[in-house]
């Protein structure tokens, strides 16, 4: 997925101090080029001044719209039971349209609160490191609930079956690539759950006795975890919009329906519009995109540049500048270990990853499965606020993220000595294998 960044500019610059704001932003997004890079005109002075005041309205109201979410839960449920009831394409679509307006209205909400995490994350400083955002540490609890379980008393007892029950409906969308449509979850497809499980009891489970540390409360932590609730809540969504989908599907063209766009699904639905030519030319172009690199940008505007403001250059002599890579530490701790590169996590198991510092491009949410038994983390990509970041924190795995060309200069199988304080990686011992 790309984004438009200047249209992000465009938006920040509407706000008061935005000279102040978009360098905070762009370090807690992890944006490599600094540059600014607008497509829209200055805003006037009356603009400024009135979303100046909207937005301490905002700000000022954020704690009490917080409420919002506890509301999804019960606005999700209800549609949930609409969908898992409804067979009838036409009104599965519909039922889309309605959701789509029930759950966008108050969506920017997430927005005004993601502004907030990133000023207040700025301004805590070094104390984030020491902060959980527990939300994202849901999932990774109920996996080894439900490992314990399926452990203790079979995968075929009802205590196994209900535990699994519950992990599905709760947390069986969040798995690599969730927010693509197309993708098969544990939700979709609970084998691979009882798979992923019959995998990790091979392998020791940490404690799955609930963490009673004591955190002072603070914005920064409080808009950071409601920030990781949106993203689950996200993650949800698209659970549910793959159910109605499927269940179109199903009635109709069964999983070329994800080689269409919606508007031809309406129309195939309520038109009875032939498509079959239009899928068969879609899948011809999708084994040509299959076969294209990932690249980092569409367009490379200027020199990428990593901020090493908080790094200790002293460390770095002539000698070890070779195999000396830094970068910004996110989840405190020093440790050493053996490197695996995953560059597709479908393509690594857990034993593979068990106790190895893993070196990536980046990761998204669904990643937690292997963060989990991994010893720590390396990425090209990352910031303090990134869900690699706030995952390493809270699974205790020191961390650092945004390594310039890491993927480059790293093997399988070198010993690294990594440390999440400091932000750097230094290869003590390369690895022989080519």
């Amino acid at each position: 997925m790309y984004y438009e960044i200047s249209s992000w500019y465009d938006i920040l610059r509407l706000l008061p101090f935005s000279s102040k704001i978009i360098p905070i932003w762009q370090k807690m997004l992890g944006v490599e080029d600094e540059k600014i890079h607008f497509s829209k005109k200055r805003p006037s002075l009356f603009i400024k001044t009135k979303l100046f005041f909207f937005n301490s309205l905002s700000v000022f109201n954020l704690t009490k719209r917080w409420r919002i979410f506890s509301l999804f839960q019960k606005e999700f449920q209800y549609y949930s039971a609409k969908v898992e009831n409804e067979e009838d394409p036409k009104k599965l679509y519909n039922l889309f349209l309605e959701m789509e307006d029930v759950f966008f209205k108050e969506w920017d909400w997430t927005l005004i609160n993601d502004m907030v995490s990133f000023l207040s994350t700025h301004f805590a400083g070094k104390n984030v490191k020491n902060t959980l955002a527990l939300e994202s540490k849901k999932p990774v609890e109920a996996l080894n609930e439900l490992v314990h379980t399926y452990s203790k008393f079979g995968a075929s007892s009802n205590e196994y079956k209900e535990k699994k029950a519950d992990y599905i409906k709760y947390y069986g969308d969040r798995t690599i690539g969730e927010l693509k449509l197309e993708t098969r979850t544990f939700a979709t497809n609970p084998e691979l759950l009882d798979k992923m499980v019959e995998e990790r009891a091979m392998l020791p489970v940490q404690d799955i006795n609930k963490s009673t540390v004591k955190i002072k409360k603070s914005l920064a932590r409080s808009s950071t975890n409601y920030r990781e609730i949106s993203r689950m809540n996200r993650s949800r969504l698209f659970g549910l919009m793959r159910k109605l989908i499927d269940k179109i599907g199903a009635k109709t063209v069964g999983e070329d329906i994800y080689h269409l766009s919606l508007p031809q699904i309406r129309e195939m639905i309520f038109s009875g519009k032939d498509f079959t030519e239009e899928i068969k030319r879609r899948k011809r172009l999708m084994l040509v995109y299959n076969e294209l690199p990932t690249i980092k940008k569409v367009v490379l505007l200027g020199d990428p540049v990593i901020d090493f403001s908080i790094m200790d250059r002293s460390i770095c002599d002539e000698e070890t500048e070779r195999v000396f890579l830094t970068g910004r530490g996110v989840s405190s701790g020093k440790i050493t270990g053996e490197v695996i590169k995953i560059t597709d996590m479908r393509t690594v198991s857990l034993k593979d990853v068990k106790d190895k510092i893993i070196a990536t491009y980046s990761t998204d949410p669904g990643w937690f499965l292997l963060l989990d038994v991994a010893k720590g983390i390396l990425a090209e990509r990352g910031s303090l606020l990134s869900h690699t970041a706030i995952v390493a924190r809270e699974l205790k795995k020191p961390a650092v993220v945004g390594i310039s060309d890491l993927m480059n200069h790293i093997k399988n199988g070198d010993i690294v000595e990594l440390d999440g304080d400091k932000g750097y990686c230094k290869v003590i011992r390369e690895s022989k294998i080519e």
